[in-house]
């Protein structure tokens, strides 16, 4: 079991991302761990998100983000519908908004942003995921 001294400092949120960037005080964060959720935030948005990261992490603050990587920005169908997964039940065709991400592009969107990279890792799927691989990028205010 995880347990920090900090435990009391430590608060844990899942909201909309955007709106609660817009509303958070500047440098308030320490930290923000953005685990393939980005890729569904619309291309012409991304640049205003990672400022608004920028702008409300502490000195200091890391930003953690994984995605897919490809160069495909839009509407797609759903992987599991598309594996024809069992647990899926309709026949309606199931789409999400994706945006996928290059590593050359992601590092500059970043740093362009006023972040540092870190570390930026590139691997493969593993089976029983999407068949793409995969980015993580840590950078640092």
């Amino acid at each position: 079991m995880f347990r920090s001294k900090h435990k009391d400092n430590i608060e844990v949120k899942c909201e909309d991302m955007v709106s609660y960037l817009d509303e958070t005080k500047s440098a308030s964060i320490g930290a923000y761990i953005a685990k393939y959720s980005i890729i569904h935030i619309p291309d012409e948005e991304v640049d205003g998100l990672f400022e608004n990261i920028k702008r409300t992490l502490v000195s200091n603050g890391l930003f953690l983000m994984s995605c897919q990587k490809g160069t495909f920005k839009g509407m797609e169908q759903e992987p599991y519908q598309q594996q024809k997964d069992e647990r899926l039940q309709t026949d309606e065709k199931l789409e999400f908004y994706i945006n996928y991400f290059v590593e050359e592009e992601l590092k500059i969107r970043i740093e362009k942003a006023g972040l540092k990279v870190l570390l930026l890792n590139t691997f493969e799927s593993q089976p029983g995921e999407m068949q793409v691989s995969k980015i993580w990028i840590l950078a640092q205010k």
